[in-house]
């Protein structure tokens, strides 16, 4: 299940409201910063060994990463509620959050630092760009998932499509320095596109009595597709498919493009039919598509099982999608917060290593125990503490509804995908909702 943040937010704040899970009297550390340094200069402080159930933090004055920011909570076991606010021309932004337990405030603070400062890179497309000389406290690398700024792996050419730069005097900045940060232009649009919108799966076609194998030509400037006696398709080569076309075609399984050729206009109808579905095979190799999908049309294909039929449908679909859009290819990767209830933390690790090996590189899980107590950060895979987010508890007594209310208030992704602990996930899982949603534009998919 994906769903934007935007559309469900307002509604799950209503649901936490209505689920009793308001802020109750607990001991309170009220916290006022003025730079990000005395985060780190805090864990000086008497107060950060001291326990506490409640927290407001404060950065007065404070200057916005960039004007969308919407910053994250670090991880924090026991968590019960967090709200955070950002007014970037009062130049203010504070968050409140409680636990069920007391905490270490020197944890709380530590898990708080990212709702008002960046922390992380993305693997592709890096929001944020760091200068070489950049005064980065090393003191924030400390575990529970948080990596640093400017990882030594990474080189300077490495980072892309920049929201926010930090220069060698520490300051973050939105403009685009490309003398002093080496920034790389964003990757350009690939030659052929399709409109996912209309070049699009329309209808799931299982081999069968009522469905067709059928051959894909070009001739005398005409697209051609034809099988069985039945000529299913006949329209100009020259102009791109059309919804009304592609339907034309709902019984095809299959179809043989050998006889397309490798003019432009072929390989254009070749990436829309690759969209529809139906899968293409013997077409002529090293067509300019995306290498991984011209190497799949080239192969053949012949009766096989429903799965292997399917499996090859899906891949064929989702290459065209990730390698011929324009919003999958030239757009900055969106974050999607993964909201993970459970029952049984027991089966964490397992579906964590999971959620870890999705493809999709900007991704967060926020965990909401159900009744069970949250597991220490030393119980949980390596591979998981890089995406891990909030860790929340809930009392037995409350409804699921309540649940996922409470984990999508903490989820900081601009999407939201319900996952549970006890399925199997392909590492392909993540990407292929968000590329339905592109096509589809529905709420919810």
């Amino acid at each position: 299940m994906l769903s934007p943040y935007r559309k469900i937010r307002r509604k799950m704040r209503t649901l936490l409201g209505r689920a009793g899970l308001a802020k109750t009297q607990l001991p309170t550390l009220r916290l006022v910063f003025t730079t990000p340094d005395d985060f780190a200069d805090f864990l000086a402080d008497g107060r950060a060994r001291r326990r506490y159930q409640r927290f407001e933090v404060t950065v007065d004055p404070w200057r916005p990463i960039r004007p969308d920011w919407a910053g994250r909570l670090g991880p924090l076991l026991h968590l019960v509620d967090i709200h955070a606010s950002y007014d970037p021309d009062g130049l203010k932004a504070s968050a409140s959050f409680s636990t069920r337990r007391p905490v270490v405030a020197a944890e709380a603070v530590r898990a708080a630092y990212p709702l008002f400062y960046p922390v992380r890179i993305s693997e592709v497309g890096s929001r944020v760009g760091v200068h070489p000389d950049a005064p980065v406290d090393e003191r924030w690398n400390l575990g529970g998932g948080l990596r640093h700024l400017l990882p030594e792996e990474l080189t300077l050419d490495e980072y892309i499509d920049f929201d926010v730069l930090i220069d060698a005097a520490g300051a973050h900045r939105l403009d685009r320095n490309t003398e002093t940060m080496g920034l790389m232009e964003r990757q350009a649009a690939p030659e052929i596109l399709i409109n996912p919108k209309i070049h699009r799966p329309l209808k799931r076609r299982h081999p069968g009595p009522e469905t067709f194998s059928a051959q894909a030509l070009i001739k005398d400037g005409r697209l051609v597709v034809q099988g069985e006696g039945k000529i299913f398709l006949d329209a100009p080569a020259v102009a791109p498919l059309t919804a009304t076309n592609l339907w034309e075609l709902w019984g095809v399984t299959d179809l043989d493009a050998s006889a397309m050729g490798t003019s432009p206009d072929a390989v254009r109808r070749l990436a829309e039919l690759a969209a529809y579905g139906a899968v293409l095979h013997n077409a002529a190799p090293g067509l300019p598509l995306v290498p991984e999908l011209a190497n799949l049309i080239s192969q053949p294909f012949g009766k096989t099982s429903l799965l292997n039929h399917m499996n090859r449908a899906q891949t064929q679909v989702r290459l065209v999608m990730n390698g011929h859009t324009r919003a999958l290819t030239t757009r900055p990767t969106p974050a999607i917060s993964v909201i993970l209830p459970t029952l049984r933390a027991e089966l964490l690790p397992q579906i964590l290593t999971q959620i870890a090996a999705q493809n999709h590189p900007n991704l967060e899980v926020v965990i909401g125990c159900h009744g069970v107590p949250a597991p220490a950060l030393a119980q949980l895979p390596e591979v998981a503490k890089a995406i891990l987010g909030p860790v929340l508890e809930f009392p037995s007594e409350a409804p699921l509804g309540s649940v996922l209310a409470g984990l999508t208030e903490a989820a900081s992704g601009e999407f939201i995908a319900k996952m549970d602990d006890d399925d199997l996930y392909g590492p392909h899982h993540l990407t292929d909702l968000l590329a339905a949603w592109h096509y589809t534009e529905a709420e919810l998919i």
